[in-house]
């Protein structure tokens, strides 16, 4: 197999939405090698293919080349475009598995972007779109990146239903930052979320987290956001509900997260 002229080449998928991301940032093409021969069905999953998809999406000139039965991908990166679209996440992972990667070179856009993700907006596997929106968009301003994730509504996995609109602003460089202590913990905020489901589990989840931390520390505030959908348009494949805490520090810049689902 030929080497990839003025490109890099990586062996495993473990990271791949984070390698196509630096090979877009780099612009610098990338082979990825031996995808998925850990797994019984080796080559390419349906979400790393729907992440080839956003980035074919999001950007211009972009090639891929899929080879040896989906288990090699040679990226040749385009231009970053941004842009207003929607795209939609496989129900098996989390709209988050394509906006935690997104995040990573859509502030070097040509244009600003605004994206409605449509999908399960809470998996074992992901993050949670709460995560993002209390914590990741937090650091981001920190380094001049205006950034907004908005939850329209949630859904649970097997059969999702979710919808999030992710807004991000391009930017010609990025602000320093410098950050030297960590701080101590100062307060939590946290949210416990549902999607279908009864009420009464949020509220004891909430009632739980803070009986427990409220031994150590006097400020600490859960809110509970409760999702139902219409009567009509309810599954039972779309229940779920979850718990995410953020813990902030004496220190602006230091944010800690931790959920549950």
């Amino acid at each position: 197999m030929e080497p990839v002229r003025g490109g890099l080449e990586v062996e495993g998928g473990s990271c791949f939405r984070h390698h196509l991301s630096c090979a877009l940032l780099a612009h610098r093409p990338v082979r990825v090698r031996s995808i998925g021969l850990d797994r019984e069905r080796q080559g390419l999953n349906e979400n790393e293919v729907n992440f080839m998809k956003f980035v074919d999406r999001v950007t211009s000139g972009s090639k891929f080349e899929v080879r040896d039965g989906t288990t090699d991908v040679l990226f040749s990166p385009g231009m970053i475009l941004g842009g207003v679209f929607s795209h939609a996440v496989p129900k098996s992972r989390s709209v988050t598995y394509v906006i935690e990667a997104a995040l990573l070179f859509l502030p070097f856009a040509k244009h600003a972007s605004e994206i409605t993700f449509t999908g399960c907006t809470q998996h074992d596997l992901d993050m949670t779109p709460d995560t993002i929106r209390t914590v990741t968009t937090r650091w981001l301003r920190l380094f001049g990146v205006e950034c907004q994730l908005r939850i329209v509504r949630r859904g649970a996995p097997p059969d999702g239903d979710g919808c999030v609109i992710l807004t991000v602003s391009n930017v010609r460089k990025l602000r320093s930052v410098a950050i030297e202590n960590r701080g101590k913990i100062r307060r939590v905020r946290g949210i416990a979320f549902s999607s279908n489901a009864s009420a009464d589990l949020t509220k004891q989840a909430a009632s739980a987290a803070k009986g427990v931390l409220l031994d150590v520390l006097p400020d600490v505030y859960v809110v509970a956001d409760n999702f139902a959908s219409p009567s009509s348009q309810r599954t039972a494949g779309t229940n779920g509900y979850g718990l995410m805490l953020v813990a902030e520090s004496t220190e602006a810049a230091c944010v800690l997260s931790q959920q549950g689902i």
